[in-house]
């Protein structure tokens, strides 16, 4: 049962992939099979550690998963003829683009998705350079993944008030491509740290790019020290932050520096506890696996129209009561056990099981967001990959080593 919901995660990433570029889109909707045609850079990245799974399990000869991430490292390097990847003079990379032809409307640099990019990127490299560094495909993957690195100044994060700046403290959500800077974090005058978010891999990029630099060295310094001075808490179990689970999932799947970390090791442990504890003792309590602080497509009428929320704990402005067992899925390696269990009672319920047919021509079945009090609501406008990448990687730990995501996810070693 689960080596099939694993390879039907996969497929999901199959389907979101472009042939033509080798990214892949935001969002596929599974009911319809239509996928969307924005392609995001952060999912990319994503996308990429998907391909290396399918290897490490096997899913079709290694040739075929090399030469899908060689297309996707071209197009990342402008090699791909007809297709564009605009990029700011520092090497950033925009939020979304058009999937076929690379075209994008906004000329603004997204810090975070160029770290995630760059984290599948890196993962891809790590992987083939160290079980297959003779092949010929694998040399051209190291080859691509080197250059990109080289090509992407993460030095350049910083910003002061309002523009990129070497001696800035500032942590810009995004660059314009001009330099000017907006969105941006300052360490908190109570503690002199920074709150977590989903930038850990930009910034640890940008400190690893120059770590002789006193700037970038009193920023990492000012970011790993909040790790050890958590600022949030719920039932007794210190949280980095309230926000959806992608916030430590991510980080722990794609970043050596936060999976090899014994401290945030365990308050990946507190917010799966945090987690399964606040769907207990809230409205519409959670039962039978019925959980998963998440993000991603929601009801209109709860979102103000938008279609997609963040969930947070504590503040309870879920109104719509969401269930995201993609986030659960991402917590199995804090309880195995426990977890299945919660994932086996899903998918006997059924109600947050999407049934789809893959490019295999075969039946599949993923197990996807629902409301707990809007019981007419099926998936919204597609699922959302970047929130959907936890369900393959959570429960591909179920086969691969237990220090799989954290050995490929080292940092960059560039010749």
């Amino acid at each position: 049962m689960m080596r099939n919901l694993t390879r039907s995660a996969y497929e999901v990433f199959k389907i979101a992939r472009s042939d033509r570029s080798g990214l892949y889109s935001d969002n596929v909707d599974l009911l319809t099979g239509t996928v969307g045609k924005d392609a995001a850079t952060g999912v990319t990245g994503l996308g990429l550690i998907a391909e290396v799974v399918a290897d490490a399990l096997q899913y079709a000869p290694r040739a075929v998963q090399q030469t899908k991430i060689l297309r996707t490292l071209r197009t990342m390097n402008g090699e791909t003829p007809g297709v564009a990847f605009p990029r700011s003079p520092q090497g950033f990379v925009v939020h979304f683009l058009d999937r076929e032809t690379g075209e994008a409307t906004d000329m603004e640099s997204c810090m975070m998705c160029t770290g995630l990019m760059a984290a599948g990127v890196n993962f891809v490299r790590n992987y083939y350079a160290s079980i297959d560094p003779s092949s010929h495909l694998s040399e051209q993957i190291v080859d691509l993944s080197d250059r990109l690195w080289r090509s992407i100044e993460f030095d350049k994060l910083l910003c002061d008030e309002s523009k990129e700046s070497d001696r800035g403290t500032g942590i810009p959500m995004i660059q314009s491509f001009n330099g000017s800077c907006s969105a941006i974090q300052y360490p908190q005058a109570s503690d002199g740290f920074y709150q977590f978010n989903e930038e850990h891999y930009t910034v640890w990029f940008a400190y690893l790019k120059n770590t002789s630099d006193d700037a970038l060295s009193t920023m990492w310094t000012r970011w790993q020290g909040r790790r050890n001075a958590p600022n949030h808490a719920y039932a007794n179990n210190s949280l980095l932050s309230e926000w959806s689970g992608y916030l430590v999932q991510l980080p722990y799947y794609t970043t050596a520096s936060f999976h090899n970390d014994a401290t945030y090791r365990e308050l990946f442990r507190t917010h799966w506890l945090a987690d399964r504890t606040y769907y207990t003792r809230t409205t519409h309590q959670g039962a039978r696996g019925r959980y998963g602080l998440g993000a991603g497509t929601t009801p209109a009428w709860c979102t103000g129209g938008s279609r997609y929320y963040a969930d947070r704990i504590n503040e309870g402005n879920s109104y719509c009561r969401m269930i995201s067992p993609y986030v659960t899925i991402g917590y199995l390696p804090n309880d195995p056990n426990t977890i299945l269990s919660d994932v086996v009672a899903l998918l006997e319920d059924g109600d947050t099981v999407l049934t789809f047919t893959a490019e295999d021509n075969r039946t599949h079945h993923v197990l996807w967001r629902s409301s707990m009090i809007d019981y007419q609501w099926i998936q919204g406008y597609g699922v959302t990959m970047v929130d959907f990448s936890s369900e393959l990687y959570g429960l591909s730990t179920l086969w691969l080593s237990p220090d799989f995501y954290g050995n490929y996810s080292i940092a960059p070693v560039v010749s």
